[in-house]
């Protein structure tokens, strides 16, 4: 056996070994645990696909490491496209009536930052008119140094300040945890793991179309294992942002309370994603706003109510 395969092997069996350590505990360290094992298995399967098909899986890492690049140096910027978002100041050009509910929002993000410490975040709304808008919800992206936190106009609309505060501090916790680079990360891999295996690129390397053949099926189960094992980072992921957020904001039945909140509202009036970018960036709010179809099966949120019953342990903890 080659010194490659060995080494692909062991990067797998410590990955597996660290993902069941992890799904021991849903707190801290456990959390961080799985997100390492999460992402050491889909780097042992793109080890694999380097090990296997050389070509193509070399033009897929290069691919991945790009797209990566891309997404981190510029997710404020592209998530913003993305989401309709617009600066605070502009959305109080023409809603006006939000003003003062805003400013408390603004002092909030401030104080949730300092605490944290973390620079003074921009702030953005998402008009109900996206479509998205009209539900509570809240996200936060881009690199520490330059956070970007975002709330939609039904956020502001439907929860009371103290809901709103156990929100905010969640997103900056996935701020604090760099859960933008760890989720950057992960689909850079996922991105190259699909291209590995594309089975036009690995016709150029292919003797027959048996093998083709072969490379289609392989690679259609490696990007449903590497986008089910991205969908589980991002559930291990929000676990931590409660746990983490509910202490920054020293108020947990506060989230717990908006997250309930969200849900219903969500669940009263369901939609469906309108295209695969609204797809692309449920992982990034407080609570998927999208509803129906496969979405279950990839879901990258944590059942409402678990995340409810770990928030209620966790005030009683705090008391």
């Amino acid at each position: 056996m080659k010194g490659s395969e060995l080494l692909t092997g062991a990067v797998l069996l410590g990955s597996a070994a660290l993902l069941m350590v992890g799904r021991l505990n849903n707190r801290g360290f456990f959390l961080w645990l799985r997100t390492v094992g999460i992402l050491g298995l889909l780097v042992g399967i793109l080890s694999l696909a380097l090990a296997v098909l050389t070509g193509s899986a070399i033009a897929g890492l290069v691919v991945g490491v790009i797209t990566a690049t891309m997404m981190y140096m510029f997710s404020s910027r592209i998530v913003r496209i993305q989401m309709g978002a617009v600066d605070a100041e502009e959305f109080l050009r023409y809603k006006p009536e939000y003003a003062d509910k805003l400013r408390r929002v603004q002092e909030m993000v401030s104080k949730l930052a300092s605490k944290a410490g973390l620079p003074e975040p921009e702030l953005v709304v998402v008009p109900e008119e996206t479509g998205v808008g009209m539900y509570p919800n809240a996200f936060a992206t881009g690199r520490q140094s330059k956070p970007t936190v975002g709330v939609t106009e039904g956020l502001l609309e439907h929860l009371d300040d103290e809901e709103i505060y156990g929100v905010l501090g969640h997103e900056l916790a996935h701020v604090k945890n760099r859960d933008t680079l760890v989720m950057t990360v992960a689909a850079a891999v996922s991105t190259a793991i699909a291209y590995a295996f594309d089975p036009w690129l690995n016709a150029i390397y292919a003797e027959d179309w048996e093998d083709v053949a072969y490379l289609v099926l392989a690679g259609t189960l490696a990007s449903l294992i590497s986008t089910l094992l991205v969908a589980a980072i991002s559930r291990s992921r929000e676990y931590l942002a409660d746990e983490e957020g509910a202490k920054l904001s020293e108020n947990p039945m506060g989230l717990a309370e908006a997250l309930e909140k969200i849900e219903a509202i969500v669940k009263s009036n369901p939609t469906p994603a309108k295209s695969l970018s609204e797809v692309s960036t449920a992982h990034l709010w407080i609570e998927n706003p999208f509803r129906g179809g496969l979405l279950r099966l990839f879901s990258t949120h944590p059942p409402v109510e678990k995340r409810v019953k770990r928030l209620r342990r966790l005030a009683r903890e705090l008391q």
